[in-house]
């Protein structure tokens, strides 16, 4: 399994690379880094990381969330199979090889877009949708239908909303959830109360976009999979 992160000024992507390396399920890791804004020598960093799995540095001069993330899939080994998957991982969470495992049954659930997660004290509405946050992807799922929307992020964003609508309306594909309750660290200086408002925007701005039946199908579908119990091994 691939992963993309990103890394704006974020010395925590160390961390979460030497986390991961050592779950055994990562094959490689596509680093996109805002080379533009960069104050920290995140490249130099990144290099003197001792780990065993290949780290591929993707500078981006115009960063976006969607753009970094369109990015690192372009910079992933060409794809071998059909199953392969890639997982997306923000930097403030905390990560266990259990739910990484949880994770991948769910995104290799026949059919399937992703396995998404859910993640500790966060009830609010964009919370409970599939994130990029922390979300394992069906590759092939990019080939078929194109790449995250990167006009979202001028915007109000959830790209990764959108792309669960876009797979479910062309391939039929839907999210499935694997673990719950992941630990997750919110960035101290953000403006939480803003941050809820403006996703929460975004999802109406999303779901606009696609028939009404089919966002109803997706909320329904979506809950379902909130309410189930974890499975064993899960958090």
């Amino acid at each position: 399994m691939h992963t993309v992160l990103r890394s704006y000024n974020n010395a925590d992507v160390l961390n979460l690379i030497r986390c991961l390396s050592s779950t055994g399920f990562v094959s490689s890791f596509s680093v996109v880094i805002n080379s533009r804004e960069d104050r920290i020598g995140t490249d130099r960093l990144l290099k003197a990381v001792d780990s065993p799995i290949p780290i591929v540095l993707v500078p981006l001069d115009e960063y976006g969330w969607s753009r970094a993330l369109n990015a690192g899939i372009r910079a992933l080994p060409p794809i071998r199979h059909y199953d392969e998957l890639v997982m997306m991982v923000s930097n403030g969470v905390s990560i266990t090889p259990g739910e990484v495992s949880l994770m991948k049954q769910a995104a290799l659930k026949q059919d399937a877009s992703c396995g998404y997660a859910l993640f500790e004290g966060r009830d609010e509405l964009t919370y409970r949708m599939p994130r990029n946050t922390f979300i394992v992807w069906r590759r092939s799922l990019f080939e078929e239908v194109g790449l995250f929307d990167e006009s979202l992020d001028n915007d109000t964003g959830m790209e990764d909303y959108d792309m669960v609508l876009r797979a479910c309306q062309h391939t039929n594909s839907l999210p499935y959830i694997g673990p719950k309750n992941v630990r997750i660290q919110l960035c101290s200086d953000i403006d939480l109360t803003a941050k809820l408002g403006w996703e929460a925007r975004g999802v109406q701005l999303v779901e606009k976009r696609y028939p009404s039946d089919l966002v109803m199908k997706m909320r329904d579908h979506i809950r379902r999979e909130n309410e189930k119990r974890s499975p064993s091994g899960g958090s």
